[in-house]
């Protein structure tokens, strides 16, 4: 479920930034994401194919979602 939604906003994010969705992200980093659940920028990072740039640039947006999920979950 937690990897639906973070397709559906690399999908949003894509169209906005006018790029195909694996330039956002790629899905194995979408679904290390939805492994890890990082909870802030410092966690974002440690998740494969995640660098400073994405992190900045995508970061607040991807951890939205995944707080989201986690606090619907709780």
């Amino acid at each position: 479920e937690l990897f639906a939604l973070l397709k559906a906003k690399r999908r949003e994010l894509a169209s906005k930034y006018n790029k195909p969705p694996f330039i956002i992200f790629a899905d194995v980093t979408l679904r290390d994401m939805s492994a890890r659940q990082p909870k802030n920028l410092e966690e974002f990072l440690l998740v494969s194919g995640v660098g400073t740039f994405k992190a900045k640039k995508y970061g607040d947006d991807f951890l939205q979602v995944i707080a989201y999920y986690l606090k619907k979950r709780s």
